[in-house]
């Protein structure tokens, strides 16, 4: 008996995985090495300094890298794709790479082979990552053309780095400041909206160390200074990103009904 061909829309999505498949496999693989690069790292140099305070410092130095392999890769990698599944699939392979790595470093916990986070911290950082490709990609997928993506990709990619840097250019909005109400509200705009900031949040328990509180960052940053920082929570990003990347969808969603798709294929 012959057997049953399969449909059109299960060919199409072979097609499309094949199409990609180099593209999103390097850079899952880029994003995986770049945090486990580090992690390793990190892993070497508590064991030659036999504890202490490396193992936390080495594992949000792994996850601060992660952050901003993400922010730049995300957006970048979605705008390399032409057409909406291209952009799902490409920036799809850098949160994967990223969430693999942290399912590594979590594994390496138990295994006690370095510094380790629960498995629930795990999925909190991995959301903190989802949401920036999200919004990233989204944005890309507003702009029709080829130059236009690109555009868009390193201006998101410029926003969520600047994001990451508040601590360090955040300094002249809080001296301008006029009275103290003013410097605490720029002082909880700069630490809820920086996406490294939700990541420690979110492994606290296992650094005991909270980031925006460090007195390394006192070298660096009038936060705290002025006004003491509110404790953030860990999905202080994750809503705040994850409004503007269905903001971008919905605006992809009006221009495709009204415009049509963009004339560059799928």
């Amino acid at each position: 008996m012959n057997e049953p061909s399969p449909s059109p829309e299960i060919e199409r999505v072979k097609a499309l995985l094949r199409m990609h498949a180099r593209a999103m496999t390097v850079a899952g693989a880029a994003t995986l090495a770049a945090i486990l690069g580090v992690y390793i790292a990190a892993c070497l140099i508590q064991a030659s300094a036999k504890g202490g305070s490396s193992g936390a410092m080495g594992l949000l130095a792994s996850l601060a890298i992660g952050t901003i392999v993400v922010a730049v890769a995300g957006p970048l990698v979605a705008a390399s794709g032409r057409g909406v599944w291209a952009v799902v699939l490409r920036a799809g392979a850098v949160a994967d790479g990223a969430g693999v790595a942290l399912l590594a470093i979590w594994v390496a916990g138990l295994l006690g082979l370095g510094p380790g986070i629960t498995f629930a911290a795990a999925c909190k950082v991995d959301c903190v990552y989802i949401v920036m490709v999200l919004a990233g990609s989204a944005a890309v997928c507003v702009a029709r053309s080829p130059v236009a993506r690109h555009a868009v990709a390193v201006a998101s990619a410029a926003v969520l780095l600047l994001a990451v840097a508040s601590p360090f250019w955040v300094n002249g909005l809080i001296e301008r400041a006029k009275d103290k109400d003013s410097r605490q509200t720029v002082v909880d705009l700069a630490v809820e909206s920086n996406p490294f900031y939700s990541v420690s949040a979110a492994v606290m328990d296992q650094t005991n160390l909270v980031w925006h509180q460090a007195p390394v960052l006192y070298n660096l940053t009038r936060i705290g200074e002025y006004t003491a920082p509110s404790p953030v929570e860990w999905y202080a990003f994750v809503l705040r990103c994850g409004l503007v990347g269905v903001f971008f969808i919905a605006v992809a969603i009006v221009r495709w009904k009204v415009i049509g798709p963009a004339g560059n294929g799928d």
